[in-house]
């Protein structure tokens, strides 16, 4: 997946407002360990082609704040591929990413940001301040901290949910053809959805267990 990663990069590279969120009521119950698999699965899917349900599970965790998810998504809305072509909303994407520590993901966004004219870069800007206030770290109480992968010796930036009740807020630029997991907002975007609640792995596995017992 990192491979996949930097190919994107180097494919790609050759005044804040205020918001007003509506809300509806679509609340989620999940684990971290679903959540964090959800972009691996994503990443996978895009690096073989699947494009629609790579956008589904991308879109899914990016909205949960998921790095690597919103790094992807960035790439996915800049080329055009299977959504329409923004460069406001790529770039907005790729710009709340880059709350991780990934020298790439930085001059990648860099790289572009310094390309464009001084009044699309104030545009950029604008969207990205509204896409940390949604999806960024502190709202979606996401910690990001060098460590190494399990089996792994290689120290690299991983982050992780770190909290529950977090807000579930709606995606622009979704296709009108596009059934969402997550639901949809008959207000504009921004909508809130709802509140993600999560459940330790450990609870899962118990939930799990319970089933099994009382059906056998």
């Amino acid at each position: 997946m990192k491979t996949l990663v930097k190919k994107l990069a180097f494919l790609l590279i050759g005044t804040i407002v205020s918001i007003s969120i509506h809300a509806q009521s679509a609340d989620v119950f999940t684990t971290p360990i679903e959540i964090k698999q959800g972009q691996y699965d994503g990443a996978d899917l895009y690096e073989d082609g699947k494009l629609e349900e790579a956008f589904a599970v991308l879109s899914m965790a990016a909205q949960r704040g998921m790095k690597t998810a919103q790094y992807l998504l960035g790439f996915m809305f800049l080329k055009g591929e299977y959504v329409d072509q923004s460069l406001l909303v790529g770039m907005a994407w790729l710009g709340v990413a880059g709350e991780a520590d990934h020298d790439d993901w930085h001059a990648s966004y860099k790289q572009i940001h310094d390309s464009l004219p001084a009044n699309v870069q104030a545009a950029v800007d604008a969207k990205l301040a509204i896409y940390v206030e949604l999806y960024g770290v502190g709202t979606q109480k996401i910690r990001c901290a060098r460590r190494a992968r399990t089996g792994q010796r290689r120290l690299e930036e991983i982050c992780d949910k770190n909290g529950s009740d977090t807000p579930l807020y709606s995606l622009e630029g979704v296709p009108e053809n596009f059934v969402s997991r997550i639901g949809s907002c008959d207000e504009p975007w921004p909508c809130q959805l709802g509140t993600l609640f999560i459940r330790s792995d450990i609870q899962d596995r118990r939930d799990i267990g319970s089933q099994y017992f009382s059906n056998n």
